[in-house]
């Protein structure tokens, strides 16, 4: 009996160590998949980012109250993909040295993230506008709404980034130094709720 239940605990943990060696193969794949594919797609998303920037400002498309939209979109979606190839999700990592560089990173990061979801909603609803409301639409002052939407959003999404950027400090892991959320936050936060 008790060495039938050896052999049952035994092809257990065989089969538990071989299930982890195979999740452990599988992310590493997934990884290397993100980390090669980053390689290719920042450097061609800034690249045309710019591009359409410097387009915007030759034509003065910025002039029509969509162009802004798309021209600030474009803006913060090259500040994007400059925190992500200051990211540490690259195959080959950075390795921090400076705690500031690492707020800096993330602080771009999340405030471009938030403004550039800000950005697309304003473009969405400016054309549900120009759809269902076609000639009230036309009679709007629709650019200084676009103006004052972006430059709130904007302070919003820097505030917000802001917040969440302060929280990260340099953390030694191994060979490399890594961006982590301080833990000191958590036990202060915690420490709130309880009281």
């Amino acid at each position: 009996m008790e060495n039938s239940t050896e052999t049952l605990h035994e092809e257990r943990s065989d089969k538990e160590k071989s299930l982890r060696q195979h999740t452990n193969s599988l992310w590493d794949i997934s990884n290397n998949i993100q980390g090669y594919s980053l390689m290719f797609m920042i450097p061609l998303g800034i690249v045309f980012n710019l591009l359409t920037v410097f387009t915007f400002l030759k034509i003065k498309y910025y002039k029509t109250s969509t162009g802004l939209n798309l021209l600030c979109l474009a803006c913060s979606e090259f500040l994007l993909l400059v925190g992500f190839a200051m990211s540490s999700q690259w195959p080959y990592h950075i390795n921090f040295t400076y705690s500031g560089f690492c707020i800096m990173r993330n602080f771009i990061l999340l405030s471009q993230q938030i403004w550039s979801g800000f950005l697309m909603v304003c473009i969405t609803v400016e054309k549900y506008l120009a759809v269902a409301f076609p000639l009230k639409f036309k009679t709007w002052n629709i650019k200084k709404i676009s103006k004052i939407s972006i430059s709130v959003f904007g302070i919003l999404s820097c505030i917000f980034g802001g917040l969440s950027a302060s929280r990260m400090i340099l953390i030694k892991s191994g060979d490399h130094n890594k961006c982590k959320h301080n833990p000191n936050f958590d036990e202060l936060n915690s420490f709130f709720q309880q009281s």
